[in-house]
């Protein structure tokens, strides 16, 4: 049995679905249901439950998932014995590539700068990944985009700025004049910058949230 696994099965409960679960904890949805499909075979009673297009989660489900909760945090716990002040010194920050490309600097400037015994330790990664760290206690704070539908009572939230995606286009292209999404779903294709990552890239999301395919 992997702690992984269980915490795919805390995901599902706490975000609803499958779908949902799987941008939380930063993998693929097949990930999500293979680690099911594993966790399952280890209990003879059912851990989900289908209606209608859902699974809910069973008392079995929520009795394992509170029990995994607790062995992780122990587990997340054991670097931490015998930690000393220098190390309580140390600020932990989980950013996408693009926020710490921004926020770095302000953060060495604000954290390490007032004080020289200081320390800051940065890890990219995409945000599902990120928060399900937050989550586990890896860091300490996290700076990227908020998965739609995530929703954690331990995790509060700042807004920091507002992204403006632009589309760029030739001049004489037949897409510059292009002002909405559904004037770009008859382009064969688009391309989204580097700066942005992470498992959904904005433009595919936009269309997801109208509900529109993307190009």
């Amino acid at each position: 049995m992997y702690l992984r696994h269980l915490e795919y099965l805390r995901s599902i409960i706490e975000h609803g679905s499958f779908a949902r679960a799987a941008l939380a904890c930063g993998v693929s949805q097949p990930a999500i249901s293979q680690g099911m499909k594993s966790l399952q075979a280890h209990f003879a009673a059912p851990l989900l439950v289908r209606q209608g297009r859902r699974y809910l989660p069973t008392d079995l489900a929520r009795a394992v998932s509170a029990e995994a909760a607790s062995v992780g945090e122990r587990i997340d716990a054991l670097p931490r014995l015998g930690t000393g002040a220098a190390e309580r010194h140390q600020l932990r920050v989980g950013l996408t590539s693009s926020a710490a490309m921004v926020c770095g600097p302000v953060l060495y400037r604000g954290w390490c700068v007032p004080q020289g015994r200081r320390s800051l330790a940065m890890a990219t990664a995409d945000e599902g990944s990120l928060l399900a760290g937050l989550l586990q206690g890896r860091f300490d704070a996290v700076i990227a985009p908020r998965p739609r539908k995530f929703d954690h009572p331990d995790v509060s939230a700042r807004r920091l700025y507002d992204l403006q995606p632009l589309v760029y286009a030739r001049r004489r292209h037949p897409l510059a004049q292009a002002r909405s999404l559904a004037q770009l779903q008859g382009a064969a294709w688009a391309c989204v910058g580097p700066s942005v990552s992470g498992p959904v890239d904005v433009l595919t999301e936009a269309h997801r949230v109208r509900r529109m395919p993307a190009p």
